[in-house]
């Protein structure tokens, strides 16, 4: 409650009554203040959303007229390649009589491989089927294939067996070609036959060794240490605090102890004093389970 001047008389009235107890003049009541955003906020505010707007909209018309832009120019690309691909094929029709002698010219002088780039031609604007182009497609592809052949070696035996499959493919009565087509599939289907035992052996054999040894420790990205060992110098350790990891080895294996690796460490013994050692470190499990001398292993 607090006092204030009447209006009439002047007198000291509440500012809960009602009225004056001097003159009986009803009190005026105090309407608070508006609060709100100050004028000029609103204004800037007003003006910062509108500048916004302006942006993202000046903003996307740009992206929406780069886009329609690169359609277009894609659309012109696709266009000129389709006329540049027709004049081509208009220039080799007119003139598809001279490429058919000259072909015809290059088979007879046995140069299969000018032959095969005046094919390439034909077969490019669907024009094999003209005269007698695919007869002699056929002889140049049977001489370049034969030309092909590598000799029969364990490293060639796949590219052979493609070559004399092409080879049974367009003369599928010569029986040369298919004897040399089984001879290099036995062969393929033997090396993949061992493939695939050494696979399921070596599978076999890593799931014993996890069985055995658990999965191997890693080495730390950082300072090639390994955990598991650190835990245990720790755990044997007089003066825990004062073991320095010098130079950590990276882990190996061995089928009849386990996970290896080797560290260079240092530390405080019993006197106080520090020494310095290099050991092997034998884990199973994620355990230490023996430690021997450095020259224990190569």
């Amino acid at each position: 409650m607090a006092l204030k001047k009447c209006h009439e008389c002047d007198h000291d009235v509440s500012s809960d009554a009602k009225v004056c107890p001097n003159c009986g003049a009803p009190v005026k009541k105090e309407v608070p203040p508006k609060r709100g955003v100050p004028k000029g906020c609103m204004i800037f505010l007003g003006v910062t959303g509108i500048l916004f707007f302006l942006i993202m909209g000046f903003t996307m018309l740009i992206d929406s007229c780069d886009k329609r832009q690169t359609e277009k120019d894609t659309a012109k690309q696709k266009q000129d390649l389709v006329i540049k691909e027709a004049q081509r094929k208009d220039a080799f029709l007119k003139d598809i009589e001279n490429k058919y002698q000259n072909l015809k010219i290059l088979v007879q002088d046995n140069k299969m491989e000018d032959a095969n780039s005046v094919l390439v031609l034909f077969r490019r604007n669907n024009q094999l089927g003209y005269k007698d182009v695919k007869d002699l497609d056929k002889v140049v592809s049977i001489a370049l294939l034969k030309k092909s052949v590598l000799e029969k070696k364990p490293g060639n035996y796949d590219k052979n067996l493609l070559t004399y499959k092409n080879l049974s493919d367009l003369e599928p009565d010569n029986k040369l070609y298919k004897n040399e087509y089984d001879f290099y599939k036995n062969k393929v289907d033997e090396r993949k036959k061992i493939e695939a035992e050494k696979k399921r052996l070596a599978e076999e054999k890593e799931k014993k060794r996890l069985a055995l040894f658990g999965p191997p420790p890693e080495n730390s990205p950082w300072d090639g240490s390994v955990s598991c060992v650190k835990d245990y110098l720790r755990s044997v350790a007089k003066d825990p605090d004062s073991l320095v990891f010098e130079k950590w080895g990276k882990v190996a294996h061995n089928d009849k102890d386990g996970w290896l690796v080797w560290c260079d460490f240092r530390g405080k013994n019993s006197l106080g004093g520090f020494t310095r050692d290099v050991k092997w470190f034998v884990i199973r499990h994620n355990n230490v389970v023996a430690v021997k001398n450095f020259n224990a292993y190569q």
